[in-house]
């Protein structure tokens, strides 16, 4: 049976083991996020770096987080660099970087309609290649929650992020969104709007983005 999700790392140096070395995580058709644990620091000196990618065709809609922060689509590939002297690997190219939670008001109490509901700016410019919504609590029943992201004010989504009821998760609403502009800023202020609530039954709304620094 062939695994739904695999990584692979390719060291530059023979002394390290030279080649691939293959791991895999869940089964054939799976969806979701996996974390996945590059090599310990301890085995590779300073500088030498470590090439990590999700290959696996069996399914492309899985996606991996390494260390904790980069995250993998089908195809992706990110180069991590052994940082010796802060105990970490630095990432070289590629790959996705997570950002968030943004909250969106308070945690417990119901959301609300309205524009600016939360500010909070990107201190580097970033290629958006994803936004996730979440609640703490799903809405009941009504009109499903709409969220629009904004950047100086303009919406970066051409089809704005929804929860379906009965979800926590844009991620498994029925409308995907659409990003039309994907390019944020420097120093760019970022603006949430919720546009549509139902029943006023959600609670603890919060933004994450996804892509990578440039």
């Amino acid at each position: 049976m062939r695994a739904a999700l695999s990584t692979r790392w390719q060291t530059p140096d023979p002394e390290f083991g030279y080649g691939w070395l293959r791991a895999t995580f869940g089964t054939p058709g799976t969806t979701g996020l996996f974390p996945v644990n590059v090599p310990p620091l301890t085995n590779f000196l300073d500088g030498h770096e470590v090439t990590i990618s999700n290959f696996d065709g069996s399914s492309p809609n899985a996606r991996i987080i390494v260390a904790g922060r980069v995250v993998l689509g089908f195809n992706d590939v990110v180069k991590l660099r052994a940082n010796k002297l802060r105990d970490r690997w630095d990432v070289v190219e590629g790959g996705n970087v997570v950002l968030g939670p943004f909250a969106v008001g308070d945690e417990t109490a119901a959301i609300t309609t309205g524009t600016g509901k939360a500010t909070f700016i990107v201190p580097q410019a970033f290629v958006l290649r994803d936004v996730i919504a979440t609640l703490r609590t799903a809405q009941a029943s009504g009109s499903v929650v709409m969220v629009d992201l904004n950047e100086s004010g303009a919406s970066v989504l051409s089809t704005k992020l929804t929860i379906d009821n009965g979800e926590v998760s844009s991620r498994t609403a029925a409308t995907a969104l659409a990003i039309s502009d994907a390019s944020l800023a420097a120093n760019a202020v970022l603006t949430v709007d919720v546009d549509q609530i139902g029943d006023g039954s959600a609670t603890g709304l919060c933004l994450w983005l996804v892509g990578r620094w440039t």
